[in-house]
Order: structure tokens, then C-alpha cells, then sequence
């Protein structure tokens, strides 16, 4: 089984877990108040997937790559 959910490019201080895993769409929004980000002006989400057996990792490099500055947050679900 494998996990999905989105990654926040602007999240990222080091985005080499980009390359780590699969992605499977590609969305750009304009921030906008809500979003509560105003240091950016766009977020670019990526949808990606993770296979069971490497979510460890994964979710270990992403905490690592996080904007330090910020409180941003990863959130993946079980895609059946």
C-alpha cells in the first residue's frame, strides 16, 4: 500500500526530498490571507506518493527539510 499526500515546495528549506518521491500532480495557487504564509507568494503543492516501506525514512527526511523559520507540518494518508 502506498501513502499520498501533498508536499509544499515553499515548506521546504532543502528540497531534495523532492527527489525522493514519486510525484503525481503539480498545482501552483496564489497565497492568499488565509493561507497564513505571507512571506510567499505562491505555493506550489506537489501530490506525491510513498511506498509503505520507505515512510519512515521519508517521513524522517521531511521533518529534516522543513522551513526552520516557520511551522509548517506534513500530513500523508493510507491510499487504498
Amino acid at each position: 500500500m502506498n501513502y499520498k499526500g501533498v508536499i509544499i515546495e515553499e515548506s521546504l528549506e532543502n528540497k531534495d526530498i523532492l527527489k525522493d518521491v514519486k510525484i503525481s500532480e503539480t498545482k501552483i495557487e496564489e497565497v492568499v490571507e488565509e493561507h497564513k504564509t505571507p512571506w510567499i507568494e505562491q505555493w506550489t503543492l506537489y501530490t506525491v506518493e510513498i511506498p509503505e516501506n520507505q515512510t519512515e525514512s521519508v517521513a524522517e527526511k521531511i521533518s529534516k527539510a522543513l522551513d526552520s523559520k516557520h511551522n509548517w507540518y506534513a500530513d500523508f494518508k493510507w491510499e487504498r
